[in-house]
């Protein structure tokens, strides 16, 4: 709900903007792709001058989506890589479980790890992550 209120926010008077320069800038221009001759250029076009704005507004859009999609290639690639590791290292879990319950006579503990009565004693309190810090020494 807030992000719909935000995209509103943002969007409404955006439109607004567009708007009113759309209809501020109705006269035509003349694009040339001819840089060699300005005068009768073999390659050109009239458009509205707010239509060229919104035209290379929109190329623009979808030339640095384009460059931003192939930047993250690599991020995709080892994403895709780490997710099949992950999967392959699932399966070996759920084979080496049923190995454990089959060897052990289905006694194995229900969530497929060392019952209590096998798990060792630690006298020692978990370990804290991030480690503390240590105090300065005294002056």
């Amino acid at each position: 709900m807030i992000r719909r209120a935000i995209a509103v926010l943002i969007l409404g008077p955006l439109m607004v903007l567009i708007v009113a320069l759309a209809v501020a800038n109705r006269q035509t221009v003349a694009i040339s792709f001819d840089p060699f001759n300005a005068v009768d250029p073999a390659y050109g076009a009239q458009l509205p001058l707010y239509l060229l704005v919104l035209l290379l507004v929109i190329a623009g859009v979808l030339i640095g989506g384009i460059a931003a999609w192939l930047k993250q290639i690599r991020w995709r690639r080892r994403a895709r890589r780490v997710e099949s590791q992950l999967r392959r290292a699932e399966a070996e879990i759920d084979r080496l479980k049923r190995r454990i319950r089959g060897a052990s006579g289905g006694t194995a503990a229900p969530d497929g790890g060392v019952g209590e009565a096998e798990r060792p004693s630690d006298p020692r309190p978990p370990p804290q992550w991030p480690p503390p810090r240590a105090l300065p020494p005294a002056a």
